[in-house]
């Protein structure tokens, strides 16, 4: 939106701006209300704490409505219509893809970092199952990203793809590795910069369809 009005030199409804707004402010409270951790004296998660980690009742829990949830957007997609009347059947399959991919990525870096130190059966087991997840998710995403943008377009699906995409991320960073400083978190602060954000998107996203129909009708309505 911002680059569009810089470059191509558009000229945004008072709707829009305020859209853009909301837009930044929610991204920046979604920062403010979950502060990074402080990594001190080069202290990271190694590869055995991520194993602790992964059979945490909280972690596993995660872990699986992640797979449940793509389960459950694929079955979606064969059995039903859905699709094509809500775009959000399409992002949010591929948008929990992109979170189960950026976890596996994460988790075979810590893994190949300290297998270079000392190696185990352990690493080769989390190194198999890092090259299925990104085997199944990737493919998974270029799908169903491409579905969305075939039924609904650009404008409506990049804004809700960018909030969905940021929200996994999110979440799966705090929950499986610990990136946020939980003792400073705000749940209700993220919930509201949540909302604030999708609030922004939709505004956006709303004035660019709206401007599309009047260019589609002024076009219908000029003579052959």
């Amino acid at each position: 939106g911002l680059l569009a009005i810089k470059i191509l030199g558009e000229h945004p409804t008072r709707m829009k701006m305020i859209g853009l707004a909301l837009c930044i402010c929610g991204t920046m409270m979604v920062f403010a209300v979950f502060p990074m951790q402080h990594i001190e004296d080069g202290v990271v998660m190694t590869a055995v704490e991520l194993h602790t980690r992964f059979f945490k009742r909280g972690v596993f829990r995660y872990l699986m409505g992640q797979l449940v949830l793509i389960g459950l957007g694929i079955l979606l997609d064969q059995v039903s219509d859905f699709g094509k009347k809500s775009s959000m059947l399409y992002l949010a399959t591929c948008s929990c893809s992109e979170g189960l991919s950026v976890i596996a990525a994460k988790t075979g870096s810590i893994f190949l970092r300290d297998s270079v130190r000392e190696w185990s059966t352990a690493h080769l087991s989390y190194f198999v199952v890092v090259v299925i997840v990104l085997a199944v998710t990737l493919p998974l995403q270029i799908v169903f990203i491409n579905k969305a943008m075939a039924e609904f377009g650009n404008t409506e699906v990049v804004p809700r793809h960018y909030v969905l995409f940021t929200l996994f991320t999110i979440l799966g960073a705090q929950v499986v590795f610990k990136e946020f400083d939980s003792d400073k978190a705000n749940p209700i602060g993220l919930v509201f910069a949540i909302m604030t954000t999708t609030a922004g998107v939709h505004l956006v996203a709303s004035e660019d369809e709206q401007a599309k129909t009047a260019e589609n009708d002024f076009e219908s309505d000029l003579p052959a």
